[in-house]
């Protein structure tokens, strides 16, 4: 398992804070507020982005200049597949019918 530090991103809808990891900067297992991290860390806080608030459901990644959260569309990440008929589902990508 690799090293990172933790920043505590605030849904920008009710303020629930989202543990975004980070992997550049310090890399020393910190954990800090959005407005508190070092720069370097900061950099990279959109790793796993969009985030998802647990207590809410608001969909959200950070933004710069100045420094907040944002809500954005729905959008799914890589790893997501599009069944057709139940929207996007979380799965791995798709071998069916492909030939190593």
């Amino acid at each position: 398992m690799g090293m990172y530090d933790e920043i505590l991103v605030p849904c920008p809808k009710c303020g629930e804070l989202y543990p975004a990891q980070s992997k550049s900067g310090p890399c020393e297992l910190q954990t800090f507020e959005l407005g508190e991290a070092p720069e370097g860390a900061i950099v990279d806080v959109n790793r796993h982005a969009p985030f998802g608030c647990e207590r809410c459901g608001t969909i959200f990644e950070v933004a710069f200049d100045p420094l907040r959260t944002i809500e954005v569309p729905y959008r799914p990440r890589r790893n997501q597949l599009f069944d057709g008929e139940d929207g996007y589902q979380v799965g791995t990508p798709q071998t069916e019918g492909i030939e190593n």
